[in-house]
């Protein structure tokens, strides 16, 4: 294979290896902060009730939720940033496999694709985590530490693109856990932590850089939010009930 020439690769991430890497990093983070919080470190702005939240459970979760989504936003803002065309940006839910996501059908830099990978373990994940120590706010707190948890398969994937050569390009293609790299380098040579394969693509088989819709949610995800919605209505009926 010659080095002058450029390959695009179809890399697919392992979602189980993700997944046992998130619960991994999940345990650190909360023995990190129960160390914290026990030992009374930077932790003194936070009422000694451990109130969860003064707000209604049910606009917690909502709140979550459009956590969720405000993390895949970021990535998309960011892909614009790094040159992406906005119409090649899609968002969309696979809640059977308990994703959100962002895909970027346009390719981008390497160094465009990390900054998009980190942006948003670091604006709701990490700075807002310093804030909810600075206000003493544990709803933030655990927002924070959902989003920290979930950008997990971002953190594996960064590695991954730290390992690359700089003349790399990125897109997103096809399901919710495959990508495509093009670069004059052989990356089929070595193993990856989390990646489940390299596949070197023949001539005309990379799909053009098109999106069909901007917004997908897959079948799967339908019935699941379906009930999420019926369940967040009755909660809110038998919380006002019980308030009056």
């Amino acid at each position: 294979m010659s080095k002058e020439e450029q390959h695009s690769y179809e890399i697919k991430y392992n979602l189980i290896t993700m997944n046992i890497v998130g619960i991994i990093y999940l345990l650190v983070i909360v023995g990190i902060l129960y160390l914290m919080f026990t030992n009374n470190i930077l932790t003194s702005r936070f009422p000694k009730s451990y109130e969860f939240t003064k707000y209604p459970i049910s606009i917690f979760i909502v709140v979550m939720l459009f956590w969720f989504v405000l993390h895949e936003i970021l990535h998309g803002v960011f892909y614009v940033i790094g040159g992406a065309k906005k119409e090649n940006i899609s968002y969309g839910c696979a809640l059977e496999k308990g994703i959100f996501f962002c895909k970027c059908n346009n390719n981008i830099t390497k160094k465009n694709a990390m900054l998009s990978l980190m942006a948003p373990f670091t604006i709701i994940g990490v700075i807002t985590l310093i804030i909810s120590f600075l206000i003493g706010d544990y709803a933030l707190l655990i927002l924070s530490v959902f989003n920290l948890n979930g950008a997990c398969a971002d953190l594996c994937v960064f590695y991954f693109f730290s390992k690359l050569p700089n003349d790399v390009l990125f897109r997103e293609v096809g399901d919710t856990s495959t990508f495509v790299l093009t670069t004059k380098e052989d990356l089929t040579k070595n193993k990856y932590l989390g990646i489940k394969s390299i596949r070197l693509l023949k001539e005309g088989e990379l799909p053009p850089e098109k999106v069909k819709k901007r917004i997908n949610i897959t079948k799967g995800s339908k019935p699941i939010l379906i009930i999420f919605i019926i369940l967040i209505i009755i909660y809110i009926i038998f919380d006002i009930v019980s308030r009056i």
